[in-house]
C-alpha cells in the first residue's frame, strides 16, 4: 500500500494520506422535494382545416379523393366543388343539388338493407328495370318496388309491394297499411296472404271485407256477374212472396266495434310483449282472442272490450238504427236460406245483397200478379 508523507520544516509533525479504500455502502435516499407550481397554459391554437389546392398550389381548388397511386378513385368517387355541392360517381354534380349520386345506392341497417336505389339492375329477384326504387331487401322478401319497364315504349310503369317472409307460416306475411299519430298505430287496410282484403277490419272473411261496424261505404256503381255464362241450373223463382212474408225483419243498433289491435295494445301494456307472444304464438287474429289461454289476460281483454264499447255506444254513429235481416235468424234459415252469405267453412257471415235484390224482384212480380187478379175481380159484374 502506498503512503504519502507530508512534513513541516521543523520536522515535528506530518500528515499521512494513503490511497483511497473501497467504496462504502450507499446511504439512505433522502425525502423527495415538493413539486413545483404548474406553469401557465399556452394560448389556444388556430382551428384546423382541410384545404384543397390545385397542381400549382393554388388554394380553393376543387376537392377530390385520391387513391395512393395518385389516380382518382373510380373516376372521382367523391367530388366537392366550390359551391359545396357533392358528387359521388360524377365530377360534375348537378347545380342546385347538394348531393348528386350516379349509380346504385344501398343504405344498410346492419342486418338487412333498409333502402336500395338502383338503375338497370336485377335488384329484386330476376327483375331488371330501367328505373327502380326498392325499399327493403329481397333476401327476406320485404320490399316496395316501383319500376319503369321501358322508356321508349311498352308499359309506363308498375308497382310491387310485398311483405317479409314469415318462416312460421311458410309464406309471406300479411301486408298492412297503417297510420301513426305519435302514440297509436291505426290500421287502415290489410291484404291477407290468403288473398282477402280487409278495410276497417283486421280479419277479413271474404275477398273484400269492409267492416268498421258503422256501415259507412258508398259506391257510385255496384255490378255483379249476371250473365248466363256464369250460371247453371237456372230456374225461375216461385213462392217467394209467401216466404218473404214469413221472414222476420228487425230494427236494431250495431254493437260498437273494438279491434283486435286495440285489445292487444292494452294487454301488452299490462303484461308485456313476451307474455302476449306466449299466449298467442300462432297469431291473435280470426277469433283467437276469444280462446285466450291466459285467464288473467282474458279477463283484461274482456274488460277492455266492454269499456271501449260502452264509451263508443254514446257516439252518434253507434246510436243510428238499422233495418234488415239477421243472417243467423231461424226464420231466414227456414224460409230464405239462399240469402245467407257463408264463409269457406259454411258458417253464416251476412246477407247477400245481390240475392236479396233478386228476392225482392221476384216477390214484387208475384205481388203484381195478385194485384192484377184483384183488379179484374173488382171489375167483373157481381151476380
Amino acid at each position: 500500500m502506498s503512503v504519502l508523507y507530508v512534513r513541516n520544516a521543523a520536522n515535528d509533525g506530518w500528515i499521512a494520506c494513503s490511497a483511497a479504500g473501497p467504496t462504502g455502502a450507499q446511504g439512505i435516499q433522502g425525502i423527495q422535494g415538493i413539486q413545483g407550481i404548474q406553469g401557465i397554459q399556452g394560448a389556444t391554437g388556430a382551428a384546423g382545416e382541410v384545404q384543397s389546392q390545385d397542381d400549382t398550389s393554388t388554394d380553393n381548388a376543387i376537392a377530390r379523393f385520391h387513391s395512393t397511386t395518385g389516380h382518382y378513385i373510380q373516376n372521382s368517387a367523391v367530388f366537392i366543388d366550390d359551391s359545396g355541392d357533392v358528387g359521388i360517381g360524377t365530377a360534375a354534380p348537378t347545380a342546385g343539388y347538394k348531393l348528386d349520386v350516379r349509380g346504385n345506392i344501398i343504405v344498410d341497417s346492419g342486418q338487412y338493407s333498409a333502402l336500395r336505389l338502383a338503375g338497370n339492375s336485377a335488384l329484386i329477384g330476376s327483375v331488371a328495370n330501367d328505373d327502380t326504387l326498392a325499399v327493403g331487401d329481397n333476401t327476406i322478401q320485404a320490399y316496395l318496388m316501383m319500376p319503369g319497364t321501358n322508356r321508349g315504349g311498352g308499359d309506363d310503369g308498375s308497382f310491387l309491394f310485398t311483405s317479409r317472409y314469415d318462416s312460421g307460416v311458410g309464406s309471406v306475411a300479411d301486408i298492412k297499411f297503417r297510420t301513426y299519430n305519435g302514440s297509436t298505430v291505426g290500421q287502415l287496410m290489410i291484404l291477407k296472404r290468403s288473398g282477402k282484403v280487409g278495410i276497417g277490419t283486421t280479419a277479413p272473411g271474404r275477398i273484400l271485407d269492409v267492416n268498421s261496424g258503422s256501415g259507412y261505404m258508398i259506391a257510385d256503381g255496384y255490378d255483379t256477374h249476371s250473365l248466363v255464362a256464369y250460371k247453371e241450373d237456372v230456374q225461375e223463382a216461385t213462392g217467394v212472396l209467401a216466404a218473404l212474408a214469413q221472414t222476420a225483419v228487425y230494427d236494431y243498433r250495431r254493437i260498437p266495434h273494438v279491434s283486435a289491435d286495440e285489445l292487444r295494445e292494452a294487454a301488452v301494456k299490462r303484461f308485456g310483449e313476451e307474455r302476449w307472444e306466449a299466449a298467442f304464438p300462432d297469431g291473435y287474429r280470426d277469433g283467437a282472442l276469444v280462446d285466450c289461454p291466459d285467464a288473467e289476460m282474458l279477463a283484461l281483454l274482456d274488460a277492455t272490450g266492454d269499456r271501449l264499447r260502452a264509451e263508443r255506444r254514446l257516439l252518434p254513429k253507434w246510436q243510428r238504427r238499422h233495418f234488415g235481416l239477421v243472417a243467423d235468424d231461424p226464420s231466414v234459415a227456414e224460409h230464405m236460406p239462399g240469402l245467407v252469405a257463408r264463409d269457406d267453412a259454411g258458417e253464416p257471415v251476412g246477407i247477400s245483397l245481390s240475392d236479396q235484390v233478386g228476392m225482392l224482384h221476384a216477390a214484387l212480380k208475384e205481388m203484381a200478379v195478385k194485384v192484377v187478379a184483384l183488379e179484374r175481380a173488382a171489375l167483373e159484374p157481381r151476380r
